[in-house]
């Protein structure tokens, strides 16, 4: 990840984000004391002004400014850094974003330039990866997912920032690495689709839901081609063995954390509350929030 920072080739210069809890921290590093700061074996670096390990706060929204402000490109930005691209989409600002053998490239279609973001496909997944079956995906909230024989690569492109998901004897894991497609619902849950099924990855609380083929919610095989979802909300997906529509369960049941031996009055009003009398307290349910608040009555 590391970029040339002029001078001599050996010169080279890497900005990335650090993620720390709010503490006290010691930094340390190793050096041989060649090539540095003032004895430098060779010319001199001349795209950065400082050596060393330079810490700055910021704010998330900055870091990729003051990165590129940090040290100019010396490749040719004017074309992709590849000749094996693999994906294409456009974002919803109407920018392209082309996925190749060596990472994402951004085209500014103002500065008719490319920006690159590399992506090590073998050290995130390992050797047995084959870069022919890559496709590139984008959620509601910008975050990229790669799809490829080996798992899945999430990729946050302002922070730097990788994580992968992978098929491993835990629950919480993808139903197979051989992912085919990817579909976002409305409600924030990634449909991931793979040659043994489904899996539903629910982003806002990081779990998974396994959706294998069965007579009750009509998917008919498990190899899976695409996955859409209608105007009413309808979830269809295609198999080998042609187009299915999964069936949503008509309840849903929460614990709200209570028994109750008898019958209790309830009512819904119309900011989403549901208010429930329950012995000596009222309790507040919001089905937005899921959110619960307890009102004690006081004694008479």
């Amino acid at each position: 990840k590391s970029m040339w920072a002029g001078g001599a080739e050996k010169n080279r210069f890497q900005a990335e984000p650090v993620f720390l809890k709010k503490g006290i921290y010691q930094l340390n590093y190793k050096s041989d004391m060649s090539h540095s700061c003032d004895n430098w074996e060779g010319e001199a670096p001349d795209k950065i002004d400082y050596c060393g390990i330079k810490i700055v706060a910021l704010a998330k929204n900055e870091f990729s400014k003051i990165k590129s402000q940090l040290v100019k490109s010396n490749f040719d930005t004017t074309y992709i850094e590849s000749k094996n691209v693999k994906d294409i989409l456009i974002d919803n600002t109407g920018s392209f974003w082309f996925l190749s053998d060596k990472g994402i490239h951004k085209y500014n279609y103002k500065k008719h330039v490319f920006e690159m973001f590399s992506i090590d496909y073998q050290g995130l997944l390992g050797n047995e990866i084959d870069l022919d079956y890559l496709s590139l995906f984008q959620d509601k909230s910008g975050i990229f997912w790669i799809t490829s024989n080996v798992g899945l690569i999430k990729y946050d492109n302002i922070w730097s920032r990788f994580d992968v998901l992978q098929n491993t004897p835990k629950k919480d894991s993808l139903t197979s690495n051989a992912i085919h497609s990817l579909f976002e619902d409305n409600s924030r849950r990634l449909w991931i689709g793979t040659d043994k099924g489904i899996t539903i990855y629910d982003m806002n609380k990081g779990s998974f839901l396994k959706v294998t083929a069965n007579n009750h919610n009509r998917l008919y095989n498990d190899w899976i081609i695409q996955i859409f979802e209608d105007n009413g909300g309808n979830i269809w997906v295609a198999t080998k063995e042609g187009l299915n529509r999964l069936i949503k369960d008509r309840f849903t049941f929460t614990n709200l954390g209570f028994d109750a031996g008898n019958e209790f009055p309830a009512e819904y009003d119309e900011t989403g509350n549901l208010w429930i009398a329950l012995g000596n307290k009222i309790i507040r349910y919001n089905t937005s929030t899921l959110l619960k608040k307890e009102f004690v009555l006081p004694d008479k």
